[in-house]
């Protein structure tokens, strides 16, 4: 079982986990991808010299150690929507006089 990750972007810094990865030297000579988890790069997907920008992959890693990871991340993910939500419909009954301040 495989992962890819979605191309790198800048992130909100207000809310998520962040995790440290650093790539190194090219694809054509030694290099190296270091993860805390066990798992195997699958491809590199720029050649050497290639310029990467916001949003390129620059690699695909495996790891069937992060799914607990990432399904925590679904999870907290899911959990600020349905909060968000909650709030935006509070604010709107506060708005409409239906119900209290103190329920915000």
């Amino acid at each position: 079982m495989g992962i890819v990750f979605a191309p790198a972007i800048p992130v909100d810094t207000s809310s998520g986990a962040r995790y440290a990865a650093t790539v190194v030297n090219s694809p054509d000579s030694a290099a190296s991808l270091t993860t805390p988890w066990a798992g195997t790069l699958v491809s590199w997907n720029l050649i050497p010299g290639q310029s990467a920008t916001a949003g390129t992959i620059l690699a695909t890693f495996s790891s069937p150690s992060i799914l607990p990871l990432q399904n925590t991340w679904i999870d907290a993910v899911s959990a600020l929507k349905g909060a968000d939500f909650e709030l935006r419909k509070d604010e709107s009954l506060y708005t409409d006089g239906i119900i209290s301040k103190q329920r915000l």
